[in-house]
């Protein structure tokens, strides 16, 4: 590495100072602003190495909804991050009819998030012809509806400090890629990531991205996602999976199913055969087959896992997924991350467009979200996994 030059560490949260440098010969100036998140060091001194360390929120929700967001305790002024324009009435009307029901600051900052990220699609090239507006918050929220990352933080911004609360715009980089994951899933059956998202992470000028933070009283400055499609990442307990033997694979990357039986030794497919023969029947028992198969994948799917948490099985069954679109011809170049992958395969198929990104979103907010997943987006996910399978 050449002396002169140093590469830009970004920390994992708000950097909270310099732990170590080192400069040749022992001679190394730095200072670091704290308010300014902001890090200097003399042109003249040569620079080897230097650390930065971060502080990291782990979010207790409980907690939050029973903390202001105000700046009282503040160990520098909040007054910037309260400052609002003129901004047209809608917006602020807006805000307040979003938020009407929230009992405290944190619910009122995530009705905000969930509304940007579920009324407004994601786009890298939205119309702008649509605005007419000369404040690019109410542009986006009443005339183009669609935009990128800085739109939807930008506008969480406005909406929060329409309502009082501190907020801050926050530009940076999305989590990139893991390559121990990368390389785990491309390769199949047998990886298990790491629970606490421990690794090495390649981060491209592609996952350039902006969000939005608000300061709440005794916690700190806590990062909110208003973009759609992606995902604040942040440390949660996660419970130990327990051991679990794994059961047979069938060709479709699914779980095999138990073979039915034709004779009357009992169970409901002889009893079928047995009472009436006709064909009518033959079409519905073959109906229930195909029921029982789906019901048996989904049981085969509850004992495999159990145990696991529902954010540890939505990236197992991901890696299943994958491996299945391997052998059906879906090859991921070495290079490629899943986004670009599975964006490029919903291009290519239309039709499964929707699935192919719904697989994407649940993966990536159960790998690197750090919020805890439910029963509901397994089934999600495993819905538009086996939609997936069936198509192709």
């Amino acid at each position: 590495m050449r002396k002169d030059r140093l590469p830009v560490l970004f920390g994992a949260g708000p950097i909270g100072g310099l732990a170590e440098w080192q400069g040749v010969n022992g001679n190394a100036r730095l200072t670091w602003n704290k308010e300014e998140q902001e890090l200097k060091f003399q042109r003249s001194a040569a620079v080897e190495s230097y650390t930065v360390v971060s502080d990291m929120i782990v979010i207790d929700e409980d907690k939050l909804r029973t903390t202001r967001a105000k700046a009282a305790d503040a160990p520098f002024d909040l007054a910037p991050y309260e400052q609002l324009p003129e901004v047209p009435s809608r917006v602020s009307e807006l805000a307040a009819a979003i938020t009407a029901e929230a009992g405290s600051d944190y619910d009122a900052a995530k009705s905000l998030e969930s509304y940007l990220r579920n009324t407004y699609p994601y786009t890298n090239t939205p119309d702008l012809s649509l605005q007419k507006s000369k404040d690019i918050a109410d542009a986006f929220l009443f005339e183009i509806k669609e935009g990128y990352c800085d739109y939807y933080s930008t506008a969480f911004v406005v909406l929060a400090r329409s309502l009082g609360l501190p907020t801050r715009w926050v530009k940076g980089y999305a989590t990139g890629s893991n390559r121990i994951d990368e390389e785990g899933i491309r390769n199949g059956i047998g990886y298990v990531p790491d629970p606490n998202g421990a690794g090495t992470y390649t981060v491209r000028n592609a996952d350039a991205h902006s969000w939005a933070e608000v300061y709440f009283e005794g916690v700190g400055w806590v990062p909110f996602e208003p973009t759609a499609g992606f995902s604040v990442p942040q440390p949660v307990a996660q419970a130990e999976p327990v051991a679990t033997p794994d059961l047979p694979v069938d060709a479709d990357g699914g779980a095999a199913e138990e073979t039915e039986s034709a004779t009357p030794s009992g169970g409901w497919s002889a009893a079928a055969w047995t009472i009436t023969g006709g064909s009518l029947l033959v079409v519905g028992a073959a109906a229930l087959l195909v029921r029982r198969r789906d019901w048996t994948a989904t049981a085969w799917r509850r004992v495999r896992y159990r145990g696991a948490t529902p954010n540890q099985r939505i990236v197992r069954e991901m890696e299943r997924l994958i491996a299945f679109l391997g052998r059906r011809g879906l090859k991921r170049s070495q290079h490629d991350t899943l986004r670009e992958s599975f964006t490029a395969w919903g291009g290519r198929f239309a039709s499964l467009k929707p699935e192919f990104e719904g697989v994407l979103r649940k993966f990536e907010s159960a790998r690197y979200g750090g919020q805890a997943g439910g029963e509901g987006d397994v089934e999600q996910f495993n819905a538009m996994a086996d939609k997936i399978r069936k198509s192709l």
